[in-house]
Parts: structure tokens; C-alpha cells; sequence
């Protein structure tokens, strides 16, 4: 059995409490002495931060109550063999149907004024599976989007071309995408500018500029298309989204969004699509209220649990935003942690209040993520657009460029 010594004397348990967080509460990892009931007797900041609890309030408290059922049951046994004189480093999976999460730790028993005790170490191997998951999870929902759309989208890095939707195969000619994913975009398309390279001019055009190009002779057809760019990024490269249409007076459905105006992470309407739908309802004269949500520690989030936790926290608060919303309300991740919703020809002024109390609720409840429980706050500003009738429109987008700008 092992025992803390200093100077060649046993520590005592008082000491090690002292001791532990002071050389592991900088320690991304968790660290904590258990009680023979598997209760904590001391445990480092990190525990802290996860359950927003002091230390003193975490004593006595077991993995159930903070990391969860599922997190206690999974490491139970290998706690009992620990107190009973077994050393243990293993790596296992908390695997709860929805995510797999990689734990790596280790076990050792002490022995304290006739008392057993352990010494529980653990770090999450998982996070960059997260993010691959993650990663993978956000190509899928684009490629899904593209697929909904008539127009052709390109996404290119530099020059070359990485994905292309069904539709840009068939206004380029060819029978699928895979056939010219992976060449340079100047190899299928040219524009009248002979001073620079297509994939030059690309990079500098404005989401809000045109380009009229042609097709070469190594596509199957030969057109005439509008080409419009939004800048975008792939694993923190610059990147740019390509969309093609054909050069011509095109009816355009309303209830399709296009996919520069699409938060990939969340799958709702981005900044640019946000202040696209309100500068429309303002053109056509559509009275309406807004609402601005900033989450609290949001980047705590982030810092302390890792960018994947924080990505999960954002889809969960867009999906609650939706499933609580009305189906005319409109929903806008406007990034970071900021969120916008629109709320077109209200019945009445009192709506705004009782939503934004049911708003607030619902985003307040815990958040239970990869065995974390996290809690968030979220204070709300709220800008009443209140009938923009009453307001110029000059007026109105300079209140609104304060808010989402």
C-alpha cells in the first residue's frame, strides 16, 4: 500500500489537501482523493470549473453527482480494486449512445491513520477525435445543403477545386461530381480578365460583386454563368465558396436559403443571411421585433472544456431556439456566441416579453454534454424593432447595425 512522505514522514491527509491543489489546480486534468464510499475528500480546479462548485462544495460529492451515473458506473470497479491494494492505468470509453469519450487514468491506494484512500488521475484522450467527428459531422451537413440547391457550389482552396455539388456537375457537363473534383477552377472556367488569373480574381471579388465567365472546352457544355464568392475557411485555411448560376432572369424561391447565407455549425441562417432577411423585410415594409442573445462565459466554455464542447453547446442552443420558437420566427447564429431571432408582423407587443422569459429558461437549463453537466447563463438584450412603420429606414438599420454589426 502507498503513502505520501515528506522529509521522510508520512504526510498526513490534512497535508495532501493542502498539497494536491496547489500543485494540480493549473492541470487541465482532473485530480482527486476518494473516500473508501468513492466520495471526494479533495479534488484540483479543474473539477471546479466543470461544476461551477467550490472545492469545500465538492467534498463529500461523488462522480454521480458531478460527472454522472454513466461516468461513476464505468470507473466503480476499477475504484473497488484500488482499495484493495491494486495500482491501475487503463484508458477506457464512456460510451452513452450519443458520444464516445476517451478517458485515460490512472489508480493508487494510500493509507492514512488506518484508513484506505485513492488517488484518482484522468485525462480525455477524446478531443481530437471530437473534432474529427465534429469535422466530419459539418462536412456531411454541407454537402447535404449543397445538394438541396439548384445553383452550382464549388468550394476551392487556392485554385483547386475540393467539392462540388450534383448541380455543378450538370451545368458544367459532366456526369458527376468526383470527375472534376481535385483540378484547378481555370481549367473549367475563364473570365474576360486577361491581366490576372480566374482564382486572383476570386480572391479579391466581394460577397456583394459579380463575375460573368465562360466555360472551357474541357467541360461538357459550353455556358455563359454568374459566378459569386464567399470567403470561408477549411481547418483555419482560407477557402472560398464558388456559386455558379447561368446568365439569365431566374425566378428565385423565396424559401430556399442560399448557402453563403447558411451557418454550417448549426445549420441556420449565418450574419450575412441574417441581415439579408431583415434588410427584405424593411424593402417590403414588414413590421417586426428582434431579439439579441449573447451567452455568458461562453468562452470559458471554450477555454475549459475544449472548442468541440463549446460547437455541441452552440447546436444545442440552436435546436431549443427552434423546437420553442414559433415556424415564422427566424433564427440566426450571427457568431461566436451571439444569436439574433426575428419575430415578423407580432400580434401583439406583449409576445416579446413572454418569449424572452421562455427564451431564458430554456437556455439556462443545464447542458449535458459528453458526461459534463454545463451550466449557462444568458443575459438578454433585447431591441424592440417595434412597428418599423413608424421609423424611417435609414433609422431602422442604423439600430439594427448597432445590435448585430
Amino acid at each position: 500500500m502507498s503513502s505520501f512522505t515528506k522529509s521522510g514522514n508520512t504526510m498526513s491527509l490534512s497535508q495532501i489537501q493542502h498539497w494536491l491543489p496547489l500543485l494540480t489546480d493549473n492541470s487541465p486534468f482532473l485530480f482527486a482523493i476518494l473516500d473508501t464510499d468513492h466520495n471526494y475528500v479533495t479534488v484540483n480546479n479543474r473539477y471546479c470549473e466543470i461544476s461551477g462548485l467550490s472545492r469545500e462544495a465538492l467534498c463529500g460529492r461523488s462522480d454521480t453527482d458531478i460527472l454522472g451515473a454513466h461516468f461513476y458506473s464505468s470507473l466503480k470497479a476499477y475504484y473497488d480494486r484500488a482499495l484493495s491494494g491494486e495500482k491501475i492505468e487503463a484508458e477506457i470509453t464512456l460510451d452513452d449512445h450519443r458520444f464516445d469519450t476517451s478517458l485515460h487514468f490512472s489508480l493508487f491506494p494510500i493509507e492514512q491513520d488506518d484508513n484506505t484512500y485513492i488517488v484518482f488521475h484522468a485525462v480525455d484522450t477524446s478531443e481530437r477525435q471530437q473534432l474529427l467527428n465534429s469535422l466530419k459531422e459539418s462536412e456531411n451537413k454541407y454537402h447535404k445543403l449543397t445538394e438541396l440547391l439548384n445553383d452550382s457550389v464549388l468550394l476551392i482552396e487556392g485554385d483547386i477545386i475540393v467539392s462540388a455539388n450534383t448541380a455543378s456537375a450538370k451545368m458544367l457537363g459532366f456526369n458527376k461530381a468526383s470527375e472534376f473534383v481535385g483540378e484547378n477552377i481555370e481549367q473549367l472556367l475563364a473570365s474576360a480578365n486577361k491581366t490576372q488569373s480566374l482564382s486572383e480574381t476570386i480572391i479579391e471579388l466581394a460577397s456583394e460583386q459579380s463575375l460573368i465567365v465562360r466555360t472551357t472546352v474541357n467541360c461538357g457544355t459550353r455556358a455563359e454563368l454568374i459566378l459569386t464568392v464567399e470567403k470561408t475557411h477549411i481547418l483555419g485555411s482560407p477557402a472560398h465558396l464558388v456559386i455558379l448560376k447561368e446568365h439569365k432572369k431566374q425566378t428565385k424561391n423565396e424559401n430556399q436559403i442560399a448557402v453563403s447565407q447558411v451557418d454550417l455549425l448549426t445549420g441556420i441562417y449565418n450574419r450575412h443571411g441574417f441581415t439579408h432577411v431583415i434588410e427584405k423585410m424593411i424593402k417590403e415594409d414588414i413590421p417586426f421585433f428582434m431579439l439579441y442573445l449573447d451567452i455568458d462565459n461562453f468562452k470559458n466554455i471554450n477555454d475549459s472544456l475544449g472548442h468541440h464542447i463549446g460547437d455541441r453547446v452552440l447546436k444545442e442552443i440552436s435546436t431549443r431556439l427552434q423546437k420553442l420558437l414559433p415556424k415564422h420566427a427566424i433564427v440566426g447564429h450571427l457568431g461566436g456566441d451571439e444569436f439574433g431571432i426575428l419575430f415578423p408582423k407580432p400580434e401583439h407587443n406583449q409576445i416579446l416579453d413572454q418569449l424572452s422569459e421562455k427564451i431564458i429558461s430554456l437556455i439556462n437549463q443545464p447542458f449535458d454534454l459528453v458526461q459534463l453537466v454545463v451550466f449557462n447563463t444568458l443575459p438578454m438584450a433585447l431591441m424592440r424593432a417595434a412597428y418599423y412603420k413608424m421609423l424611417t429606414p435609414q433609422c431602422m438599420k442604423q439600430k439594427i447595425a448597432a445590435v448585430i454589426v
